[in-house]
C-alpha cells in the first residue's frame, strides 16, 4: 500500500534539505515555527541569505518594486505605461518599444478619410509618419516634432513650385495641417510619450534601506551607522543600521521587541518586522537605547544589503 504523504512531512523534507544546503545549523523546530508564521523571508534572514522577492526597497518611506516602479520626486511611479510623465523627470526609452505610424490623422484612424495623406501631387503622408515617430520617440519635445512636420509639408509642397497658384494653396493646406497637430496634438504626445518611454531607468535597490521621516526626532546622532527608519507604530527611529539581519528578533509591532529595540516596519532584511537597537536617549518614551559595539557584519544588515 502506498503510504500517504502529508504537509508536515513535505515540510520538513523541505527544511532538512534547505539546512544541509545552506550548511546552517538552524534548529528545525525554528524553521517549522517560522513557517507556521507564514515568514519565509524571515526563515531566509536567518541565513543571511536575502530572496529577490523578499527585496526592500523604500522610496521617502514607502516601499516599491524597482523592477517595475520608480523612485521618484513626486513619489513611487508605474515604470510602463507612464501614467504621470510630469512625474518621471528621468524617463528612458522602453525596451523593445516599435513605433506604428499611421498616416494623417489621430490614432485609430476614426477620421482618417476626412484628413487625406496627398494635396494633389504633394504627399503629406511620409510627413505624418515621421510625425508619428517622433511623438513616440522617448524625451522627444513635442513643438521640435511639430516645427519638424511643418518644414515637411512645405518641402512636399515644392512639387507645384512652377505653380504660383497651387504652390499658395498647397502651402495653406500645410499650415492647417500643422496648426491642427501645434494646437491639438497634446493628448497625442503624451500618449506616444507614455508608451515609448519608462518612467525611469533599470534600477536595483539603493544600497541604504532607511529613509523614513525622523518626524520629531533630530538628525541621527550616535554614531555613522546611526539611520533613520519607520517603526511599526508609524514614527521615525534613529536605529543602528550595521545590525546584522541573521538571527535578528521579528516582529509585528514594538511591544514584540526587548527593551532599548524598536520593530522596523522595513528594513534591509526584508519585508517583515525586526527588532532594531536604539541609537540615542531622544525616543518615545518607554525606549532605552543600546549601542551597537562589537556587531559583526557579515552578511545584509538592516541599513545595507
Amino acid at each position: 500500500m502506498v503510504s500517504q504523504i502529508t504537509h508536515s512531512d513535505w515540510d520538513e523534507a523541505v527544511f532538512d534539505a534547505l539546512a544541509r544546503t545552506l550548511a546552517t545549523n538552524i534548529p528545525r523546530r525554528k524553521a517549522f515555527a517560522l513557517l507556521a508564521k507564514g515568514t519565509v523571508g524571515v526563515l531566509l534572514a536567518q541565513f543571511g541569505v536575502r530572496s529577490a522577492w523578499a527585496q526592500t526597497c523604500l522610496c521617502a518611506g514607502e516601499i516599491y518594486d524597482p523592477i517595475s516602479q520608480c523612485c521618484t520626486s513626486s513619489g513611487v511611479q508605474q515604470k510602463h505605461p507612464i501614467t504621470n510623465l510630469g512625474a518621471c523627470p528621468a524617463k528612458v526609452k522602453h525596451p523593445g518599444y516599435v513605433s506604428v505610424p499611421n498616416g494623417c490623422g489621430p490614432e485609430g484612424g476614426a477620421i482618417t478619410p476626412y484628413v487625406p495623406s496627398h494635396f494633389g501631387a504633394a504627399n503629406f503622408g511620409l510627413c505624418c509618419d515621421a510625425h508619428d515617430t517622433c511623438y513616440g520617440e522617448c524625451n522627444k519635445v513635442k513643438s521640435g516634432c511639430d516645427n519638424t512636420f511643418g518644414t515637411c509639408l512645405v518641402g512636399k509642397c515644392s512639387v507645384y513650385a512652377f505653380n504660383a497658384s497651387a504652390l499658395s494653396a498647397c502651402i495653406a493646406a500645410a499650415g492647417v495641417y500643422f496648426s491642427a497637430v501645434s494646437l491639438g496634438g497634446g493628448s497625442a504626445y503624451e500618449a506616444a510619450q507614455q508608451g515609448g518611454c519608462d518612467c525611469c531607468s533599470t534600477s536595483k535597490c539603493p544600497n541604504a534601506c532607511a529613509g523614513s521621516s525622523c518626524g520629531s526626532l533630530p538628525a541621527c546622532a550616535g554614531g555613522a551607522d546611526c539611520l533613520c527608519f519607520t517603526s511599526t507604530e508609524g514614527h521615525g527611529a534613529c536605529v543602528h543600521g550595521d545590525t546584522p539581519c541573521a538571527g535578528a528578533v521579528t516582529c509585528s509591532s514594538t511591544k514584540d521587541c526587548p527593551t532599548g529595540t524598536v520593530c522596523l516596519r522595513t528594513s534591509c532584511c526584508g519585508s517583515f518586522g525586526v527588532c532594531g537597537p536604539l541609537c540615542n536617549a531622544i525616543v518615545p518614551a518607554g525606549f532605552i537605547p543600546v549601542t551597537s559595539a562589537n556587531k559583526s557584519t557579515t552578511g545584509p544588515t538592516f541599513g545595507r544589503k
